[in-house]
């Protein structure tokens, strides 16, 4: 780990503290034309702290690699899950870090020009694939997608629109959410939503893109497998900041027992995962993030 992680607990950031997502996204005046592709970096405040194919991935070993990159059967070991959101805008950005020896979970947008080709390249290199599902947001200047969820969709539409994006996606065994600090907020939204997932068997991961967010909770009642976001990584798209998150993150394993950090497929992020990312988090194990679901 990096120099960070020895810092005193009082001097690192509340897990509910409010943060910001990367800045360097533009305000849009109108959803774009089709596709479901929206900015990296979005507007919304943030607490820092939370498809359809039934295939089998590729083998792995029999046990999941510490984040050193070594197999280990060691019990008890505190466990991260990196998730990499928007996967499927950059062909060139994304194979990078499909090259990654990490075991990275990866999400993909569903009408993103890339995600079919990239996710099959995940599904073959034995990564987890998950739908990032775009929601409605607060803030009514960014576009989630022509096809979002909203909270005034009927239950017929719901259901259709998540079919579709859940089979734009291939390989995918579990989605997360897309900006939606409206729609998560929306319990009856979200129920529907994860009546259809718990109908395929698929899990989710709750970005928590607000505190008010009634995903975890309405998944636990529906049983549906689920956990939630508990750091951002690349608010600030420098590699020293990302770093930070990155020992934050880890500091919160140790603590609790495990922890889920996002980022995005951004080159600021590619290399902080190499300056300092998973192999130097020795006696941490880096799992995919469907073994921290129940």
């Amino acid at each position: 780990m990096t120099a960070a992680l020895a810092t005193s607990l009082a001097g690192c950031r509340s897990p509910d503290a409010p943060e910001r997502l990367p800045a360097g996204s533009v305000p849009t005046a109108a959803p774009p034309a089709r596709v479901l592709v929206s900015p990296t970096s979005l507007s919304e405040q943030f607490p820092s702290s939370a498809s359809l194919s039934t295939k089998t991935p590729p083998p792995r070993s029999a046990h999941e690699r510490t984040a050193d990159g070594n197999a280990s059967t060691t019990a008890g070991r505190p466990e991260i899950a990196i998730i990499i959101d928007d996967m499927g805008n950059d062909l060139k950005m994304g194979r990078k870090f499909l090259e990654l020896d990490d075991n990275l979970t990866f999400s993909f947008l569903p009408g993103a020009p890339h995600t079919q080709e990239l996710a099959e390249q995940a599904f073959q290199a034995g990564r987890t694939v998950l739908v990032h599902l775009p929601m409605e947001p607060k803030d009514t200047r960014w576009s989630p997608g022509t096809e979002a969820l909203h909270i005034a969709d009927t239950e017929e539409g719901i259901r259709t629109k998540t079919e579709t994006m859940l089979a734009a996606v291939p390989h995918a065994v579990g989605t997360n959410n897309h900006m939606g600090s409206r729609f998560t907020e929306h319990g009856l939204g979200m129920h529907r939503v994860l009546t259809v997932l718990k109908e395929r068997a698929l899990f989710f991961v709750d970005s928590y893109t607000t505190a008010g967010s009634q995903g975890l909770a309405t998944a636990r009642r529906l049983a549906v497998p689920a956990t939630r976001r508990h750091v951002f990584l690349d608010n600030e798209k420098t590699p020293s900041k990302i770093c930070d998150q990155l020992d934050q993150l880890a500091l919160l394993a140790r603590q609790q027992g495990h922890a889920v950090g996002i980022g995005h497929p951004n080159q600021a992020m590619f290399t902080a995962l190499a300056r300092c990312g998973p192999e130097n988090m020795h006696h941490i194990n880096l799992v995919s993030v469907q073994r921290l679901t129940r």
